[in-house]
């Protein structure tokens, strides 16, 4: 059952429908939203993003300006604008964006092996503690101190182009620390909060309302890992 809107009389009465024993409880959904690589999903944003070569003019210009006001370009533009192309293409799916990180240039280590003694000289402050097996400390010079590793395997950091470039990404530009006191979020849990205010401003209901009638336990907000936070 889908209510876009609603009074709290009527949900008292659909409270007590709930509540009673002879009735099914059944999920009442009175709202959606969050975001996702078409722009957001309260309204039907998104959907009509996905849908865009079939809406009219108006329909058109309606969501190229919501989608501007979302990642900053500006909300009174016309489908012909530069901008507009601009922010059309930075949607749906699409090569990764640097601004999460470069694709062909991705950091990891490769493994190898010694097959002689090697020795390194840092500072003490910067050595593990404890030392790993097969580290050994050798001379000291000024503030340096040379360690000396027995034969064994490596990590060598080096760089790799990934073979696939292209995801689907929240619009490039969007920013959701920028909507709340985010602090030191990742960018997954902001993500999350967005979707859930997003979600409470579709369902009509009053924020202050729903504060005097359910308790803090009885919201919950489910982050998971996304690849690259993006």
């Amino acid at each position: 059952m889908y209510l876009h809107s609603t009074t709290w009389a009527q949900l008292g009465t659909l409270r007590s429908l709930i509540l009673d024993d002879t009735v099914t409880a059944l999920p009442l959904i009175v709202g959606f939203g969050g975001i996702n690589a078409a722009g957001r999903s309260s309204d039907h944003q998104a959907f009509r993003r996905l849908t865009m070569d079939a809406l009219t003019s108006f329909e058109k210009t309606r969501t190229i300006n919501q989608l501007g006001a979302l990642t900053g370009m500006g909300a009174e533009l016309s489908p012909t604008d530069s901008q507009a192309y601009h922010i059309l293409n930075n949607t749906l799916i699409r090569r990764i964006h640097t601004d999460w990180f470069d694709p062909d240039d991705v950091p990891l280590h490769r493994l190898g092996h010694t097959k002689e003694p090697i020795s390194i000289w840092l500072n003490p402050l910067q050595a593990p503690n404890p030392l790993p097996y097969g580290w050994r400390i050798g001379r000291k010079e000024n503030r340096q101190t040379e360690y000396l590793i027995e034969a064994g395997d490596v990590l060598k950091p080096c760089t790799r182009k990934l073979s696939v470039q292209a995801a689907g990404m929240a619009p490039t530009g969007f920013r959701p620390d920028m909507f709340y006191p985010s602090r030191n979020h990742p960018r997954t849990l902001q993500l999350a909060l967005f979707a859930l205010s997003d979600c409470w401003l579709s369902s009509g209901l009053n924020w202050h309302q729903i504060k005097q009638r359910i308790a803090p336990d009885q919201v919950a907000v489910f982050a998971g890992s996304s690849i690259g936070q993006m």
